[in-house]
């Protein structure tokens, strides 16, 4: 089960109203939904049953989940736009949540095709009112991929999730999704070099690199960092935009001409950091924030912690803590 849909079904409704509480917008693995369609049938009619407007929407998400990296689907939340990311704002509970979650499990195997195994429907009733409550639709990342959204016959489409949002896949995708034999494999690793040494300071320069070990060209490549890697500021032309979770990762999906060919490797970004050296203490150094450097809030070491995916690739983690008997050797000797 994706975490979030773990964290939901443990909470209950807590857990919904505290996803609205931290603004925790949708990205590459949630996504929210409203009964209420602008200009079309809700998901759900009164009596609770899935709407054919319903099954679209459904369909399509689950496709792009189960294409992409797997995702957690939340319906009955309220979102507004800011800056082109949906952000959530106010809890609407879906009325005859039993009856909806039936209405679901009883259609899911015919909105996608084929099937995706693994798939979960939960629902989670409201505290005042248990005839009310919200849907949990956990999509796992699905090693039968490509899957296309069948909710009627005009609407067999392949899609993937891009960012935040569920697009229709291209073909050469979704042939070389058919066609693949192994796919997308990724390994990173950090780099780390002085730019420059003083005698009471230290600059450093850390790459991130990936490598494709695998068959298939790595696209759709998605960075998260985790805190205290902050302020940080990429160029422009290395992302088209990032969601901050509430967890404390900050997601970064790299723009179209960011790819990774089989056996290729690429410094995706750079972190800069300035240390300087503690008055009286030999071994201790403390990170300076700039609005280009990474801010350090550990006094003896730095923590360093990254995770990647890619479209047809598992998500790979990176974590390293650089201690600051590490950092001796790029020093003047006589500093010591």
């Amino acid at each position: 089960m994706n975490p979030i849909s773990e964290a939901l079904s443990s909470e209950g409704e807590a857990g919904v109203l505290r996803l609205i509480d931290e603004a925790r917008s949708e990205g590459l693995r949630l996504d929210y939904k409203e009964n209420a369609q602008n200009g079309r049938q809700p998901l759900f009619d009164s009596r609770g049953r899935l709407t054919k407007d319903g099954r679209r929407s459904i369909a399509k998400a689950i496709s792009a989940f189960a294409n992409t990296s797997g995702g957690t689907i939340l319906i009955g939340v309220r979102c507004k736009a800011e800056d082109g990311i949906d952000i959530p704002t106010e809890a609407l509970p879906l009325k005859e949540i039993a009856v909806a979650e039936g209405s679901v499990n009883e259609q899911i195997a015919q909105l996608v095709d084929p099937p995706v195994s693994g798939l979960t429907v939960t629902s989670i009733p409201t505290e005042q009112d248990r005839d009310s409550g919200y849907l949990i639709i956990d999509v796992p990342h699905s090693d039968n991929r490509p899957h296309r959204g069948t909710a009627t016959a005009k609407d067999e489409i392949y899609f993937l999730r891009a960012g935040s949002s569920s697009v229709v896949m291209a073909h050469n995708i979704v042939r070389d999704q058919m066609l693949r034999t192994d796919g997308v494999r990724l390994d990173a690793s950090l780099n780390m070099r002085p730019t420059n040494v003083g005698s009471k300071d230290l600059s450093l320069s850390i790459d991130l690199n990936v490598e494709n070990s695998g068959n298939k060209t790595a696209t759709n490549i998605v960075v998260s960092l985790k805190e205290p890697l902050f302020p940080l500021q990429l160029p422009d032309a290395y992302r088209n935009h990032f969601v901050t979770g509430s967890d404390g990762w900050r997601h970064y999906t790299l723009n179209d001409r960011t790819i990774l060919h089989p056996g290729s490797n690429a410094v995706i970004f750079t972190f800069s950091c300035n240390l300087k050296k503690n008055s009286g203490l030999s071994n201790d150094w403390v990170g300076q924030p700039s609005p280009f450097n990474i801010r350090f809030e550990r006094f003896d070491r730095i923590a360093l912690n990254a995770r990647i995916q890619a479209l047809d690739c598992k998500e790979i983690e990176l974590s390293r803590t650089i201690e600051t008997w590490e950092l001796q050797d790029m020093l003047p000797q006589q500093n010591n």
